[in-house]
C-alpha cells in the first residue's frame, strides 16, 4: 500500500499515520526451524513499506535532522537498555530488532514525511480523522456488545491472554476497537481529539465541526478510561494556554464545573452512570487495585532505586498484586519506567519530553513560521500533556508507546519546517512575512529531481 502512494508526497505521512492508528497490529511469530526470532505484526510491514517508499521518493534524501531528534533517540536508549537487561545477547538482539521496527522507524518516517505546510495538512487531518473512525467503531461495539475485531486474531489462532479479554463495566462493553484492550484505544482516540481541536481552521462549516466534536467525544466514554477523559480535559485547557487564550480558559472551567456537577446529581440517581465515575464499589474496583500497586511498586522501587531491575524479576516479585486475569497489571506508566529504569531513566525520559516541549513551544510562537506548522506544534504539545496526565493510569509499552512516537515525529517535522520557512523569509529578505505554500512545494520538487 504505501509503495503505491510513494509518489505523493503530500499525502504519503498521513496514510502512514492513519494506518498505524485504525488498522490491529495482527502478530505472527517468525522462526527458523525451531530458533524463534520475532513477532512480525503487520505494522511491521507497513512500516518497511512506507521506509522503501520513503527512500524511494527522495523523501529522506531532502529532510534534514530535526532538534527533537536527539532527546528522542535517548528515550530510546533508555528504553531498549532497560528491556535488554540481564537477558542473553539473542534476546538482546531480538529486542533491538523489535525496538528499530515498531517505535524508530515510524518516528523517521513520520518526521521525514512532514516537510512543509501541505503535509503538515495531511497528517493532522489524518489524526483528527482516525480519532472519527476509532470513535465510530466504538460507538457501534458498545451498541451491539460486538468486540469487532476479536475475530481476526482467533482466525490466524493468536492467543492475546486474559489481559486482553473483554471487559463489561455498568453493564455496558469497554470497546477496545482494533486494540488488544480499551485503554490503548482510549489512548489513541484522545490524540485524534487533540489533532481535531487543533486543526478548527480547516473546517469551513460550524456544524460540521460541532458533529466531528460530538462524535469523537461521544466515542471516547466508550472505552470507559477515566484516565483518557482526564488527558483530554488537560489537553483541552493546555491548548488554550499555549495560544494564550486566557478567556476561553476561564469560559471552560465554568462550564466544567457546571458539567461536574450535572454528572454527580444524574450518578446520584443513575447506577451506571455511578459506576462509570467510580463512584459504587464496582467503579472502585480499578481505582483500589491502582492504589495497591502504587504502595508495593514504591516498596519495590527502593530496592534498586539508581537503575531499575529487570521486568522479569520486577513481575516475579510483585506476584502478589496478579488480579482476576491473571497478570501484574502495571498501569502507571511513570511506575513502570522507575521500575525497570530507576530514578535516573524516569528523570531523563521527563527531562527529554520536557525540553521537546520546549521546542514546540518555540515552534508555535515562531510568529513567521506559517499557521498550519503552528497548529502542528501546538497539537504535539497537548498531546504530550495529554500523555503525561494519562500515564498515571495506564502503561506507556505498546500501541501508546507507538502514538507517542508519532506524536513527536509530527511535532519535529513542524519545527523542522518552521525553521527552514524562517530561513526562507530571511534569504528573500522580505522581512517577517509568510511564503506561500506553494512556494515550498515548488522548492521541494525541483530538489528532489535535483
Amino acid at each position: 500500500m504505501m509503495l503505491l502512494f510513494w509518489r505523493e508526497r503530500a499525502h504519503f505521512g498521513a496514510i502512514y499515520v492513519f494506518g498505524m492508528i485504525t488498522l490491529p497490529l495482527v502478530p505472527q511469530p517468525i522462526a527458523i526451524g525451531s530458533l524463534y526470532l520475532l513477532d512480525f505484526s503487520f505494522g511491521n510491514a507497513f512500516t518497511i513499506g512506507a521506509l522503501i517508499g520513503l527512500i524511494i521518493g527522495g523523501h529522506a534524501r531532502q529532510a534534514k535532522a530535526s532538534p527533537v531528534d536527539i532527546p528522542v533517540f535517548v528515550i530510546f536508549s533508555i528504553f531498549i537498555l532497560a528491556a535488554v537487561r540481564d537477558t542473553t545477547a539473542t534476546n538482546a538482539l531480538r529486542e533491538f530488532l523489535n525496538y528499530i521496527l515498531s517505535y524508530i522507524l515510524p518516528y523517521y518516517i513520520v518526521s521525514r514525511s512532514v516537510q512543509g505546510q501541505k503535509q503538515a495538512q495531511s497528517v493532522m487531518l489524518a489524526l483528527a480523522g482516525s480519532a472519527v473512525v476509532l470513535s465510530t467503531i466504538a460507538i457501534f461495539e458498545v451498541w451491539r456488545t460486538w468486540p469487532l475485531y476479536r475475530g481476526i486474531w482467533a482466525h490466524y489462532g493468536i492467543e492475546l491472554g486474559s489481559g486482553a479479554s473483554v471487559k463489561l463495566r455498568g453493564g455496558l462493553m469497554r470497546a477496545p476497537g482494533p486494540y488488544s484492550e480499551p485503554l490503548s484505544l482510549a489512548f489513541a482516540m484522545t490524540i485524534g481529539i487533540i489533532a481535531l481541536l487543533s486543526i478548527r481552521r480547516l473546517v469551513k462549516q460550524r456544524w460540521h465541526y460541532m458533529l466531528l466534536g460530538l462524535v469523537v467525544v461521544t466515542g471516547l466514554i466508550a472505552p470507559q478510561s477515566r484516565g483518557a477523559w482526564i488527558g483530554a480535559l488537560g489537553a483541552l485547557f493546555a491548548l488554550d494556554l499555549y495560544r494564550r487564550q486566557f478567556r476561553r480558559v476561564t469560559i471552560k472551567v465554568a462550564l466544567l464545573a457546571i458539567a461536574a456537577l450535572v454528572m454527580l446529581a444524574t450518578a446520584g440517581v443513575s447506577h451506571r452512570v455511578a459506576t462509570l465515575l467510580g463512584l459504587t464499589s464496582e467503579g472502585r474496583g480499578t481505582m483500589d487495585y491502582r492504589e495497591q500497586l502504587l504502595t508495593r511498586g514504591i516498596e519495590e522501587f527502593w530496592k534498586n532505586p539508581l537503575f531499575g531491575d529487570a521486568i522479569g524479576n520486577v513481575l516475579k516479585n510483585m506476584r502478589d498484586l496478579v488480579q482476576g486475569e491473571g497478570i501484574v497489571d502495571l498501569v502507571n506508566g511513570y511506575l513502570h519506567i522507575a521500575l525497570i529504569s530507576g530514578a535516573a531513566g524516569l528523570l531523563v525520559i521527563l527531562a527529554c519530553l520536557i525540553g521537546i516541549g520546549f521546542l514546540f513551544w518555540q515552534t508555535h510562537h515562531r510568529h513567521d513560521a506559517p499557521t498550519i506548522l503552528r497548529d502542528t506544534s501546538a497539537f504535539a504539545f497537548g498531546s504530550l500533556i495529554a500523555v503525561a496526565v494519562m500515564l498515571t493510569s495506564m502503561s506507556i509499552f505498546g500501541r501508546p508507546m507507538l502514538i507517542l512516537f508519532l506524536v513527536l515525529a509530527c511535532g519535529a517535522g513542524a519545527s523542522r519546517a518552521a525553521l527552514f520557512s524562517k530561513r526562507m523569509v530571511r534569504v528573500q529578505g522580505s522581512g517577517p512575512t509568510k511564503i506561500d505554500s506553494e512556494v515550498f512545494e515548488s522548492y521541494a520538487d525541483n530538489v528532489t529531481r535535483a
